[in-house]
């Protein structure tokens, strides 16, 4: 067996793709790998394994005077695997990336490349690992709004889709995409990532955007292996600004209309929007007052929307909108005020609510419409003030006062033998008047107007006539056998 000395040797490793930022374990660069002895023993057995030692000593300088031996594997870029592994810098054996520090510039022999432009992120690959970076297609925008957009890009691997939006043109690089980062490598406007299928389209909605603003979105993706795509990008442009609908012209501040009319209190204002957005109105105010008639209104009273059109259709409608006061709301010649509001809105946002139309409806006193008693008949023996019956009248209005009495006029042949009190309508002596059909006419007056109505009052006879005189008397003498017998009664009876 012959031992080989080998004075010196760099350690071995494979350093692959281009620099990036990226998270990983991290390491700290030393002095520059020597190694202190090697033997290696050769078989003089073509059929015995070759087997190689190599002592290294830490190679970044960093982690005490601790020795690590490792034998020799497949080949070198196993050897520097196995070294990070076992003092704990590698997470596992797969694709990493460990990150340098320390005076790389006396290193770059070590490292094996220039110093110029070099960053201190380093991908380590494990012999067969995956190399190859996603790739991205599909890369849009839709949905566009005034503040909200979408934004949308597919990658080839499973893995994680990244986003930044900024107001730059200037990309920014992939790896601060990964970090959401604009091109400065300070934090950009928006940026969110997340979990995506290989061929699955993945959306974004960005939220809290300004109107009419251009946008840049930078789409980058990392694959199971930390492989991260080249940047795509895109742009687009928000939508304007919306501005609010205006009611404008003359408001109604002081209309007035009788309850039994109408009114359009409308009828001078008009409705405007700078975006020439279509445009409906909400209209409130108090049900109990009173509806509203016209075209494109739909609700019912106390709430009702002019329903949303061209601004010159809306007006229109709105102008032409009929207030109907309900009727005998209160005593006459009291009022009604009923105060609008109106809230116009584009689809988008309410414009300033107007609430300065008003119009005061006044009762006008309606005549009653009709007397009513409730027992046209009386007997005989009701005596004085016997009650026929009570009086009552139909009005539309409320809160009024009714005065009944006996007036001239058709049919008031026999006013002469009935009276009123309040609302009692009375025989002066029922037992006074024969049985029988009487003729009465009653007035009315709610304090303001008449109404007259016409009655047939029935006496019931149901008193026994009694015998007033009999001639000749009862028990006389000496009566002449022609003389007549005179009877009479207190009342007319048929014998």
């Amino acid at each position: 067996m012959k031992k080989i000395k080998v004075a010196k040797a760099l350690l071995p490793f494979m350093l692959l793709g281009s620099p990036a930022l990226a998270g990983g374990s991290s390491v700290r660069s030393g002095s520059r790998t020597r190694v202190k002895k090697a033997v290696v023993q050769h078989s003089v057995k073509a059929e015995t394994k070759i087997e190689e030692k190599k002592e290294f000593k830490n190679p970044f300088g960093v982690f005490g005077s601790s020795k690590t031996t490792m034998k020799k594997t497949k080949d070198s870029q196993n050897n520097v695997l196995a070294f990070l592994k076992e003092e704990n810098l590698l997470l596992s054996d797969s694709t990493q990336m460990v990150t340098l520090t320390g005076d790389i510039a006396s290193r770059k022999e070590f490292l094996g490349c220039s110093t110029s432009g070099w960053t201190t992120t380093l991908y380590l690959h494990r012999c067969g690992g995956d190399t190859t970076p996603p790739t991205l297609s599909a890369v849009g925008s839709n949905t566009i709004a005034i503040t909200t957009a979408n934004i949308v890009a597919t990658s080839n691997e499973t893995g994680t889709m990244y986003y930044v939006v900024t107001t730059s043109a200037v990309a920014p690089t992939n790896a601060q995409v990964v970090a959401g980062q604009d091109n400065t490598g300070a934090a950009a406007f928006k940026s969110a990532n997340s979990a995506v299928t290989a061929a699955t389209a993945k959306t974004f909605n960005v939220t809290g955007l300004s109107g009419s603003t251009q946008y840049y979105y930078y789409f980058a993706a990392k694959d199971a292996a930390a492989n991260v795509s080249t940047v795509s990008s895109g742009t687009f442009t928000t939508l304007a600004a919306n501005t609010a609908p205006t009611l404008g012209g003359t408001f109604t501040t002081a209309g007035a209309v009788n309850d039994n009319a109408t009114t359009t209190p409308f009828s001078g204002v008009t409705v405007a929007d700078v975006d020439s957005n279509p445009v409906s109105i909400a209209i409130t105010y108090t049900a109990a007052n009173g509806t509203l008639t016209g075209t494109g209104i739909t609700g019912s009273a106390g709430s009702y929307t002019m329903t949303s059109a061209a601004l010159a259709t809306v007006q229109a409608n709105l102008q032409g909108l009929v207030f109907h006061p309900t009727a005998n709301q209160v005593a006459p010649a009291s009022t009604v005020i009923s105060t609008f509001t109106l809230t116009p809105n584009d689809g988008t946002v309410d414009g300033t609510a107007n609430a300065t139309t008003q119009i005061t409806a006044t009762s006008v006193n309606d005549i009653p419409t009709d007397i009513a008693l409730s027992s046209a008949s009386v007997n005989q023996s009701g005596g004085v003030n016997a009650i026929v019956g009570t009086l009552s009248n139909t009005d539309a209005d409320t809160g009024q006062t009714y005065t009944y009495t006996l007036v001239a006029g058709t049919g008031s042949t026999d006013n002469a033998s009935f009276n009123i009190s309040g609302t009692n309508f009375r025989a002066n002596d029922a037992s006074l008047l024969a049985g029988g059909t009487y003729a009465v006419r009653l007035n009315v007056n709610d304090g303001i107007a008449n109404f007259e109505k016409q009655f047939t009052i029935t006496v019931v006879d149901n008193v026994t006539p009694t015998l007033s005189t009999l001639s000749p008397t009862d028990n006389a003498t000496n009566i002449a056998v022609d003389s007549n017998l005179v009877i009479t009664l207190n009342e007319n009876v048929v014998i």
